[in-house]
């Protein structure tokens, strides 16, 4: 059955093909995201690894227009030796990533970040060091910044044979509750 009237547009997904290069979310992921956004409506939004900042512009479009968007990714002069995806960590360039004043980029590691931030997060995307311990430093700084309804989300959560350390970390911390 069609709707009587034509979907309103301000409602509508924005997506930008092209975005998913090797190792940022596939399309369909950016997708859930947005949607996860668009839904959540958050004023704050958190991200753990900027990469190319094609996350942050999906976010961004998506998020209302007075949201801000914390996204930390790596120093330009830093690439640590113990990530998991050297190659990802070596990236630079952040073609995608908005210039806006609401968008908010932090350029520390985040094993070195003191996890402090100026208000609470409503939604929050993990997707740097997949390693278990990058996975867990991260998770656990954020968790203290989320306000009590808050989404958090992590990518590559069922990847297990690029030795990534979400699928572990995730269980343990559902038994801590």
């Amino acid at each position: 059955m069609l709707p009587e009237q034509a979907p309103d547009p301000a409602n509508a997904i924005k997506l930008m093909p092209g975005t998913a290069l090797n190792g940022a979310p596939n399309i369909f992921e950016k997708f859930i995201l947005c949607a996860l956004v668009k839904k959540i409506q958050p004023q704050t939004i958190l991200e753990i690894g900027t990469f190319k900042g094609g996350t942050t512009w999906h976010l961004y479009q998506n998020a209302p227009q007075d949201a801000t968007i914390y996204t930390i990714d790596l120093p330009d002069d830093e690439v640590p030796d113990d990530v998991t995806d050297l190659q990802l960590a070596a990236n630079k360039r952040r073609p995608f990533l908005p210039s806006s004043d609401r968008v908010r980029q932090i350029l520390i590691d985040s094993k070195k970040w003191d996890g402090g931030l100026d208000r609470k997060v409503q939604f929050a995307f993990i997707d740097a060091d997949h390693s278990y311990e990058g996975i867990r430093n991260d998770t656990e700084k954020t968790l203290p910044l989320l306000d009590s309804y808050a989404c958090m989300c992590w990518h590559d959560a069922l990847e297990k044979d690029f030795g990534y350390g979400t699928m572990p970390y995730l269980p343990e911390l559902r038994k801590k509750g």
